[in-house]
């Protein structure tokens, strides 16, 4: 599949998220091996300027 994988985080019920990162890789396959045995396997590009505000919503639970 060719794509970009872009990452973000949201810590708990904030209503904010983290900048936005790409992962870019050095091997042409995405492997456990590569994203945490390989310290040269991946890394991780962020926008600063990403910042984004979200509202927190209470999550519904059926």
């Amino acid at each position: 599949m060719i794509g970009r994988e872009i990452e973000c985080a949201v810590l708990a019920t904030s209503a904010a998220a983290s900048g936005c990162g790409e992962i870019v890789l050095s091997d042409e396959f995405y492997a456990y091996d590569t994203k945490y045995l390989n310290e040269d396997g991946a890394a991780s590009r962020c926008r600063p300027t990403s910042r984004t505000s979200l509202p927190a919503h209470p999550r519904h639970r059926h």
